[in-house]
């Protein structure tokens, strides 16, 4: 089976959507505070509203992915 890599998200410690770690931020203690994007972007206000933090941050990325591959629906999702 082939698999092919068409588009990638995340949300992290790191600023933004930016190439991997071009300009990393070096956290100063022993904790990180994530950088979330503003969720308006990615999910309706209804469904953000019952969704937890981490739901949040996944159906983000998720989404981020999505564009990144310019699809609207993707074939299959490995994770």
């Amino acid at each position: 089976m082939k698999a092919y890599i068409n588009g990638v998200g995340s949300i992290s410690a790191q600023a933004g959507n930016q190439p991997f770690l071009k300009e990393p931020i070096i956290a100063n203690g022993n904790k990180h505070i994530c950088s979330e994007p503003d969720y308006k972007n990615y999910i309706q206000a209804m469904q953000l509203r019952r969704m937890s933090r981490i739901l949040k941050m996944g159906v983000s990325a998720a989404q981020i992915a999505l564009q990144d591959a310019d699809l609207k629906m993707p074939d299959a999702i490995i994770t």
